[in-house]
């Protein structure tokens, strides 16, 4: 049985292995970048929502994607900011610097 399903499977196996060694591995963005969309994100608390051309811009400053700065700011406000508070103000989040050792 070890044998059949080798002969039938083995080539897919090693594909697949082959390919997993390949996958880009995740990385941070330059520590630049993230200086650059956390002041442009404190300076918008009220509406933390760079339109095209601002995205377009910051990525330019920054030196990544425009994904990466979509990416960044999706991630940034679903992890920390708070749009109103009870009395109806908006709240500065906390963007934390990335973890030492990262």
């Amino acid at each position: 049985l070890k044998d059949t399903v080798k002969r039938k499977y083995g080539e897919k196996v090693n594909e697949l292995q082959r390919e997993c060694v390949n996958k880009r591995r995740r990385t941070n963005l330059p520590d630049q970048a993230v200086e650059i969309f956390r002041e442009w994100f404190r300076t918008h608390t009220a509406n933390p929502y760079p339109n095209e051309d601002e995205k377009a811009e910051l990525a330019e400053r920054a030196g990544v994607s425009e994904a990466q700065v979509s990416n960044w700011f999706v991630n940034v406000r679903k992890r920390y900011w708070k749009p109103h508070s009870s009395e109806g103000a908006t709240q500065i989040p906390a963007v934390p610097k990335k973890p030492a050792g990262r």
